[in-house]
């Protein structure tokens, strides 16, 4: 029964969410997934990224063949979230490198680890990179950005 279960990754992947209450447990699902899709692999990096193990996260998403734009963005909101945003940054440029298109949340959780940690001296790249991606007028962005020049004390560039 539970061959034909895990055989059906739409079935598996269910399963998978329903387990992430207890990451072993999901592992253990993910492990017998036969054909792993992006939503069983973004599952466990996410599983992972939830409860702060970073390690395991990194490991599920090296093991992943192609990324997606959703599997970088964990691991960027992981590691600034975790207070590693020169690591969330070493990765943003890299999801540059593969061609796809950061997406907003990536931009936002970039700029909640530089408030959380007064990198100020950053800014500058990631808002040349926010302009450029088009998301300048994003409502989320625009209030992460002027949130992070608040909590520096620069009011004229929050303003």
């Amino acid at each position: 029964m539970e061959r034909e279960f895990l055989s059906d990754v739409v079935v598996a992947n269910a399963l998978l969410d329903a387990k992430c209450g207890s990451i072993h447990k999901a592992h253990k699902v993910f492990g017998k997934i036969y054909q792993r899709d992006m939503v069983s692999w973004n599952t466990m990096i996410i599983g992972y990224a939830k409860i702060s193990s970073l390690d395991e996260a990194i490991i599920i998403f090296e093991e992943m063949a192609r990324p997606n734009v959703i599997s970088w963005n964990v691991m960027v909101a992981g590691y600034a979230q975790s207070g590693f945003v020169i690591k969330a940054l070493e990765t943003f440029k890299k999801i540059q490198s593969t061609g796809l298109k950061p997406n907003s949340g990536m931009f936002v959780s970039i700029l909640l680890g530089y408030a959380k940690v007064g990198a100020l001296e950053w800014d500058m790249g990631i808002q040349q990179s926010i302009v450029k991606c088009g998301y300048m007028l994003d409502f989320t962005i625009a209030s992460s950005l002027v949130d992070m020049y608040t909590k520096y004390g620069s009011i004229h560039k929050a303003s």
